[in-house]
Parts: structure tokens; C-alpha cells; sequence
């Protein structure tokens, strides 16, 4: 369910950042702008360090150490900060959107959308009853 976090939150900081997630890179720009994704992914969201390296193809180790350097790395870069606040900031503004809604709250829409699923069959044969009793009428001319 966290996919379209991480896809939104990589959006965000590819358009801050201007760089492009999907280039395979080393580049500073490029290890800055993961750097700013997994502090948010793991303490904004609370996301295990093993899902936030699936999410970006790396191992876990990778994660962690890149969290611990963190800030060290904001510290010596000032650009990485102003990028890491205008990131944050931004996903402050969304991040709520994707909240998982709970299983009690699906099993009554499921139960919800399935009652109308059927009214509206009912009405569509209602309706093609009413077509075919015109298409008669209209066949024998009156």
C-alpha cells in the first residue's frame, strides 16, 4: 500500500531536486536526493528501512547508513538542505492523502457497492424490458 507514497514523495523530489530516479547514478545529486526520500519515508512515515530499500532497489544496509550520515550530510551541504526543507515541506502538504483506510471501514463499502451494483442491474433490465416492449409495439405499427 505504500507504493503511491513512495511514487508521489519520488515525484515530489525529482522536481525539487531535478534529477530523474529512474537513471541508475552515483552522483552526488542523485545520493542527496534518495537521502532526503528515506528520512522522510522512515521518519515521517515510519517506514522499515528493508521497505524503503525495495522501494528504491537498494539493500537495507544501504538505507540505514545512508539515514545515520543524514545529517552530517545536511550540515556540509547547503543546497541538500534547502532541497530537504522544500521536499519536507511540500510532503507535509500531501502526505495525508494516503492514508490506508481500515478493513472494517472496505468490508461496508465493498457491502455498499455491491448493493447498488445490483439496483443498477435491476434498472438495466428494467430498461431493456421497456426497449424490447417499444421495439414490438413500434414492429407491429401501433
Amino acid at each position: 500500500m505504500h507504493y503511491h507514497k513512495v511514487k508521489n514523495l519520488k515525484q515530489i523530489t525529482e522536481d525539487v531536486c531535478k534529477i530523474d530516479f529512474t537513471l541508475k547514478s552515483s552522483k552526488r545529486e542523485m545520493v542527496n536526493a534518495r537521502a532526503i526520500c528515506y528520512n522522510i519515508l522512515r521518519n515521517k512515515e515510519y517506514m522499515t528501512v528493508t521497505k524503503i530499500g525495495r522501494h528504491f532497489n537498494k539493500h537495507h544496509a544501504t538505507v540505514l547508513t545512508t539515514l545515520k550520515n543524514f545529517k552530517y550530510m545536511l550540515m556540509s551541504d547547503a543546497q541538500m538542505k534547502r532541497n530537504s526543507d522544500k521536499v519536507e515541506a511540500l510532503w507535509s502538504g500531501v502526505s495525508g492523502d494516503y492514508d490506508e483506510p481500515k478493513p472494517m471501514f472496505i468490508k461496508k463499502e465493498l457491502k455498499y457497492l455491491r448493493e447498488q451494483n445490483k439496483m443498477l442491474n435491476l434498472s438495466l433490465n428494467n430498461v431493456q424490458e421497456q426497449l424490447e416492449e417499444l421495439k414490438s409495439l413500434i414492429k407491429n405499427g401501433q
